[in-house]
């Protein structure tokens, strides 16, 4: 959470993070990425990713609805709700929102 607040508006820079490159935050390429983004590119990069991801939702939604049988149309929608979750239960829990 430190390290997201630390970006502000425009972030640091591109590797330039005191937090990431400091050790503070585990696994930073893997579980944390968010922080890392939210640190280097502050508030409008982490706004840009999540707005990347939910165009990413709403494609899979909107092919999920052209498919013919009703089992393609379930396993689009199965896809899109499993990455929904996982990418809420991440972000959720690195800004706190979701206690550990």
């Amino acid at each position: 959470m430190i390290a997201i607040g630390s970006g502000g508006l425009t972030g640091k820079g591109y590797l330039e993070g005191t937090q990431t490159k400091g050790g503070f935050v585990p696994e930073q390429n893997t579980d944390y990425i968010f922080t890392t983004v939210g640190e280097e590119w502050g508030f409008l990069g982490c706004t840009l990713v999540i707005i990347l991801f939910v165009i990413l939702f709403l494609r899979i939604i909107s092919l999920a609805e052209r498919q013919k049988t009703k089992f393609s149309r379930v396993y689009g929608y199965c896809v899109a709700s499993y990455l929904f979750i996982h990418f809420f239960v991440n972000i959720a829990m690195l800004i706190k929102l979701f206690l550990q």
